[in-house]
């Protein structure tokens, strides 16, 4: 991926800027691409071009949040209320015009979020198709799937399944996942956080190939296939894989060897010094594995609670500072679902 896209975001300044932490942390849950081609965004200039334009007020008398084609702007919501407001929130950010619209990968509610466990949660993958096709225009996935739920073969397959619902608008989100209670509840083995991790690495050198190898036989650590088979195969030539999580000296290894996008979970507060340290370590690993680090996208969650206006106030300059630092797309995630009004206010342009 030589260019990262850009995304008129309106006339304004702005710059194209193209373990460890433990993954059971909470705050590790998280992990929009063109496929892997290059490409121009709906400005028509690539990363590195600057209009010299200056910051104008929004007809609507709000201040624009940040400018032209720094930054994309997706949406995500927990799928934790009613299917009908779902969709409606799907509708409205594809209509809005974000970049991608997300989900997340668990079964109970989060009590990091204030959530009890038997909050009713409907399963990712299954609501991730019904999103496929509610929208039509924006990026897809689930930010992020956690490997442990999930077989490498089975989800490639999914995937390739939901590329096709969505006429090749998916970004497979992927981490090392970290909610314990899914894990003892449903019998399903919680290793430590570095075999996690491993587990993470293995899986995305499986997936991969399946979506582009006619067989493949594997004998890992963790997965032995067999002349496994994987068609149809994606319709993008490359589906991006979106890894979320931060430990420095093995996640973002990970990261470095496979993923199109990091992913840093701001939570719960987004810092543009730790997010530029980080990115930084991430450059160190793309260099011992010989990747470009211009190759992988670098993107944010912020965590929205609440829809006050403080809460709304506070966007601006939290995204000024995480641009500063190098941020590429910006993941709104909503923990309670935002009013139309709110969510067209956030929207970019």
């Amino acid at each position: 991926m030589a260019a990262q896209p850009c995304v008129a975001l309106g006339p304004a300044v702005g710059r194209c800027l193209s373990d460890e932490a433990d993954p059971t942390d909470p705050r590790h849950d998280r992990g929009s691409r063109d496929g892997g081609k290059e490409a121009e965004g709906e400005c028509g200039r690539k990363h590195g071009e600057d209009d010299g334009g200056d910051r104008e007020p929004r007809s609507d008398g709000h201040a624009r949040f940040y400018s032209i084609c720094a930054v994309l702007r997706s949406a995500k919501i927990a799928p934790v209320f009613d299917y009908a407001l779902l969709e409606r929130f799907w509708r409205d950010a594809d209509e809005f015009g974000f970049h991608g619209v997300w989900n997340y990968d668990h079964f109970y509610g989060l009590h990091v979020a204030g959530q009890p466990l038997d909050l009713p949660t409907l399963e990712a993958w299954t609501t991730l198709a019904a999103m496929a096709k509610v929208t039509a225009r924006a990026r897809i996935g689930c930010m992020v799937t956690g490997v442990t739920y999930r077989h490498p073969a089975v989800l490639a397959n999914m995937a390739v399944s939901v590329d096709h619902i969505s006429g090749g608008r998916l970004e497979l989100g992927i981490g090392a996942a970290w909610h314990e209670p899914e894990h003892v509840t449903y019998g399903i083995e919680f290793p430590s956080a570095g075999v996690r991790i491993a587990m993470l690495d293995e899986a995305c050198e499986i997936i991969r190939r399946l979506w582009t190898e006619d067989k493949v036989t594997h004998e890992g650590r963790f997965w032995t296939l067999r002349d496994a088979l994987c068609f149809p195969k994606p319709v993008q030539e490359r589906i991006p894989i979106v890894i979320g999580g931060a430990g420095p000296r093995k996640t973002l290894r990970v990261v470095a060897k496979h993923a199109d996008e990091w992913n840093w979970n701001a939570f719960p507060t987004p810092s543009g010094e730790a997010f530029r340290e980080l990115s930084a370590i991430l450059d160190e690993h793309c260099a011992a594995v010989g990747r470009d680090p211009a190759d992988i996208r670098r993107s944010v969650q912020l965590f929205l609670f609440n829809h006050d206006e403080d809460t709304l106030e506070a966007l601006p300059g939290q995204l000024d500072e995480l641009e500063a630092a190098g941020l590429q797309h910006a993941v709104l995630s909503f923990y309670t679902p935002p009013s139309t009004d709110v969510l067209k206010r956030l929207a970019p342009g």
